[in-house]
């Protein structure tokens, strides 16, 4: 498989969603091994290349399944006060973008038609 391969990118769900909190580097899934104890982790991949550049040494993907479930719940049971708070946000944003961008097409028909 290569790396341009859409199965490769999708391997995991996490793939290509983590980043560093450190460093700011995307995390990369790795098995670790602690005796017959075999367990997926992210690394950073800036720690992999250079152990002294970044101090992430890695997060277990339980961990991070456990925080997902619990961001998604409070997602779920919040979503009248922060989504679609949320989606009105965005909805005013680019209403306000769209009403900019038409008075900066204006001043400059008005300049060209001067």
């Amino acid at each position: 498989m290569k790396k341009s391969d859409p199965r490769y990118q999708n391997r995991y769900p996490f793939t290509g969603k983590l980043i560093c909190g450190e460093c700011g580097s995307s995390l990369k899934r790795h098995i670790n091994s602690t005796g017959s104890l075999k367990y997926p982790v992210w690394v950073c991949k800036q720690h992999l290349d250079d152990v002294s550049a970044c101090s992430l040494k890695y997060i277990r993907e339980v961990d991070l399944e456990y925080a997902f479930t619990i961001m998604m719940n409070k997602l779920f049971f919040g979503r009248q006060e922060v989504l679609h708070a949320l989606i009105e946000a965005v909805r005013g944003e680019t209403h306000k973008g769209n009403l900019l961008r038409i008075d900066e097409i204006d001043q400059r028909l008005e300049k060209i038609v001067e």
